[in-house]
Parts: C-alpha cells; structure tokens; sequence
C-alpha cells in the first residue's frame, strides 16, 4: 500500500498542493482541475500561479482569447483570458478552458443564462441546526484597484443570489460538512450566504469570518491555510447540437481529504444513500465504499499519529456494518488517491 503525502510541510499547512490538471478534452474546451492557490487571471509578473499559463505552455490557445479587452477582469488590472468561467484563489474545483473564440462564445452564454449547473461542497464552522434549504439573499459586491468584497445588501447596486444546501455530515470537534447548488454565479456568493445568511462561516475564510470567531474551530481546522470550498460538480453542453448536459465529478484535493478523516461524526446512525454515495465520491473511494458507513481516525494526538494511522491501515469504524473485507481493504488503499483519479464518474 502506498504511503498518504506528509500531513504537514515545512509551513505547517496540511499538505503539499498538487498541480492542474487537464482531466478531459471536449472538442475545444479543456475541464482543468484547478488547486487551490492558482489565479484565473490572465499572466502578470508571477506566471507560477497564473491557471491560463499553465494551459497556455501546453494547449495552443486562440491568440485572440489572450486579449484581456475581451474578457476583463471587474477589478484590478488584466484580465481572464480563455476562462469560461472563474474560481476564487483559494477554492478549487473543475473549471472549463476554452481553446478559440467561438466555444469560449458558447459556454460564456451557458454561464450568463444560468444554464451550468454547479455543485460546491464546504465544511462550515459550527452545527448546522437545518438539513437543508434554500438561500435568496441578495449581494452587494464592492470592488477597489487592489480588493474585492461582498456583502447581503438590497439596492440597485446589488444582484439576486440563489443557493440551495443540504448537510452531509457534522461532526464532533465543531464543524459541518455541506453541499450547495447555484445557478446564479455573483462574486463569493456561497462564502457570504454561508457567513451571513445562515450565520456559519466557512472553515478557513479569514474574508468573511467574524474577528476572534476562527478562535472558535478545532486546531486541526486552523491548520487549514485555504478556504475549505470545493466545486464537486460542474454540468454544461458540450455540443451545440444537443441538450444533453456534460456532467463533470471531481473529488476532493488531498488537504481537504485529509481533515475530513480527521474529524469525527456527531452520530453512527446511518446517512442517507444519496449522501453516502456522494460522501464516497468526493473522498475518491470505489464504488462499494457507497455502501459502507462512516469511517473516521482517532482526534486524539492526530498532528502526530494521523500519517501513522494512515499508513499501517488503523482506520476506525463509527458503527459495525455488513461489509467485505476486500471492499475495507480497498478502502484503506484508496485514501490517496492519485490526481489521475480525480474524475469519478461512478458516483
């Protein structure tokens, strides 16, 4: 079995990020998986961490997308280049790269129609008293030179902001796992509507969490040195030709996996199918961890025994469960996934 990545480097983060990824190629449009901590812009004096550099270096792109002109940035200088669409720095997820004008044309218009459908998952600090709902609060973006913020507000400054959430887990030390759907894309809507609508901020936002309330996360959550929000799903037409809608699943990064599996569930009762299944998908098992139930590792000592526990296989179970030992083996050697594995069609 392969050893899991350091849980901590050298600056005390939870792990090393791994790089993009092309993880598929639809006619024109490229879905790359995007890390956290690289830029949608397009390259400035740090092309490292420019996403359309790194696609630019290996897929020739429509000279013309790289004119910032055509697709400008609200704020700041340049602008997003070939991007059908953006992620914010620290959040992470599949995102569509087009390769000439006329499909960056088609998507965008998916994108100003509503028509993508987008499906984010984000551990949130504090206990989720709701199983689900929906949020219809409006934001209000301010824009500088140099920042961006947003806030719930009315007015005509402001834009209409839909968000529909379940929770799938919450857990002991504190915090709540959950998935959100939106169709409407307004600058930071989830990490507002998390924060300020439903009053828990996500873990590791230092934007829009209350002064003094990160205080408040288990230590393991505050290791944490990005946002914890995920695009899981990403639906679209690939085909002008067609409805059908391209459905794109992408686990979680190795950094939000592995606080995942550190943190342990309020209850052994069962979850639902739905969520299991997708709890399984966006943790990178195979298909028959859907069936299993929830497994954690030990809170107690984890900064120093988690890498251990991981590595020899002493993973706890919440609950007995009728199981086969191959599907627990298969789980155990599954927990580091490889970045070609990202893309799970099967949940």
């Amino acid at each position: 079995m392969k050893s899991p990545p350091p849980l901590l480097n050298s600056s005390g983060s939870l792990t090393e990020y791994l790089p993009p990824e092309v993880i598929r190629s639809i006619g024109s449009v490229l879905v790359v998986y995007k890390p956290a901590f690289y830029r949608c812009q397009l390259p400035d004096d740090h092309p490292e961490d420019s996403l359309v550099s790194w696609v630019s270096r290996r897929y020739s792109i429509d000279p013309e997308l790289m004119n910032e002109k055509l697709n400008p940035a609200l704020s700041g200088g340049g602008g997003f280049g070939p991007m059908c669409h953006r992620l914010d720095k620290e959040t992470s997820g599949p995102v569509l790269v087009a390769r000439t004008l006329d499909s960056w044309k088609f998507i965008r218009r998916q994108f100003q129609k509503e028509e993508v459908q987008k499906q984010y998952v984000c551990l949130v600090e504090g206990i989720c008293a709701r199983d689900s709902g929906a949020i219809d609060s409006p934001i209000r973006v301010r824009r500088t030179e140099k920042h961006t913020s947003a806030e719930i507000g009315s007015g005509p400054a402001s834009s209409s902001a839909h968000s529909e959430y379940r929770v799938l887990e919450r857990y002991e030390e504190g915090c709540t796992l959950i998935s959100v759907k939106i169709s409407t894309g307004v600058t930071h809507q989830i990490r507002v509507h998390m924060a300020q609508a439903l009053n828990h901020p996500i873990v590791g936002d230092r934007k829009y969490t209350p002064p003094g309330r990160h205080l408040e996360l288990p230590s393991v959550a505050r290791i944490l040195d990005r946002v914890f929000l995920h695009c899981y799903e990403l639906g679209f037409r690939a085909d002008e030709t067609s409805d059908r809608l391209t459905t794109i699943k992408c686990s979680l990064p190795t950094e939000l996996r592995n606080l995942l599996w550190s943190l342990t569930p309020t209850s052994s009762c069962p979850l639902p199918a739905d969520s299991r299944a997708l709890l399984a998908g966006l943790m990178g098992l195979p298909t028959g961890a859907a069936a299993m139930q929830r497994w954690h590792i030990p809170y107690s000592n984890l900064l120093s025994q988690l890498n251990t526990a991981l590595a020899s296989g002493r993973v706890h179970r919440i609950k007995e469960c009728n199981s086969d030992p191959a599907v627990e083996e298969e789980m155990r050697q599954n927990l580091q996934v490889s970045p070609s594995a990202r893309l799970s069609p099967e949940w």
